[in-house]
């Protein structure tokens, strides 16, 4: 399934039901096999940002740990509801996080990474945000503006952190505990 249609079930199931379930989704290939994964968020939405970056890295070193070995990686697919804000450029927000914001606007929103084969081998990573705006014009009624956008991805999106755990998760204890010893 290619991220378009996950993002077209996921503005299907919203309108059914009035909401969506945060959920990632994982494409890869293991073995010469495609697999798809998915993983539904109970309680997402953290009081800090890196809270919400620790749950994505710890999901994804667990799911590195359940694999038998490396998998390469089609697609990785964060896909939720969110609040979203804007500012005029060069203006600082009189809040930190969009849910503060009493102008904030409703959206179902997808963070995307993909990996493409480049002609040495090696996978080039994208990362894409789109977004639909939510407009609930009484409290039994849910759609969606027609139009989805594309976003300007500024920095990592929920999926790269998953991808790091994962990354962390093919390391030796002995490799990360290098590792951290450098960092700090």
């Amino acid at each position: 399934m290619n991220t378009q249609e996950l993002f077209e079930r996921a503005k299907e199931d919203l309108l059914a039901d009035g909401k969506h379930a945060p959920v990632m989704y994982v494409e890869y290939v293991d073995g010469g096999q495609d697999k798809l994964d998915f993983f539904y968020f109970a309680n997402f939405g953290a009081e800090t940002p890196l809270e919400e970056r620790k749950q994505f890295f710890a999901l994804g070193m667990k799911w590195g740990r359940e694999q038998n070995g490396h998998v390469d990686f089609t697609a990785l697919t964060f896909i939720s509801e969110a609040w979203t804000s804007s500012v005029a450029p060069g203006t600082k927000p009189a809040w930190k996080r969009p849910h503060e914001d009493p102008n904030r606007r409703e959206a179902l929103i997808a963070q995307i990474v993909t990996f493409m084969p480049t002609p040495d081998g090696r996978q080039e990573m994208k990362q894409t945000f789109l977004r639909a705006e939510i407009v609930r014009p009484s409290p039994d009624v849910v759609d969606l503006v027609s139009d989805l956008s594309e976003a300007h991805v500024t920095r990592l999106l929920f999926p790269g952190y998953f991808l790091a755990g994962y990354s962390a998760s093919q390391c030796s204890p002995a490799e990360l505990a290098q590792i951290f010893r450098d960092i700090v």
